[in-house]
């Protein structure tokens, strides 16, 4: 996952206050995270980037069987994060 990928991610955390703690909740609840290694994570920037590598280490790791990024401008802004695990499918959106 690259720089398109990390913009995404800061653009949903600048429009939508919770994403961060819904997608952290949603990762916690499907024991893909521990909440231990939040411990550090309080600003912007770090935010963005600890789920963009969490993100990535879980699909690499075949932890989830799908994230999928949708990121459209016009005619209006939409963000969608989709994540597919072996339990359920749960989509962070912002703009729908």
């Amino acid at each position: 996952m690259g720089k398109r990928h990390y913009n995404c991610l800061a653009r949903f955390m600048q429009k939508d206050e919770m994403f961060f703690d819904n997608i952290r909740e949603f990762l916690i609840d499907e024991r893909l995270i521990k909440k231990e290694e939040l411990t550090n994570v309080d600003r912007p920037e770090e935010r963005v980037k600890y789920l963009l590598n969490t993100l990535n280490r879980i699909q690499k790791d075949e932890l989830v069987m799908l994230v999928d990024w949708e990121w459209m401008l016009l005619p209006v802004e939409r963000l969608k994060i989709t994540i597919v695990t072996d339990n359920l499918q749960k989509e962070f959106t912002y703009g729908h």
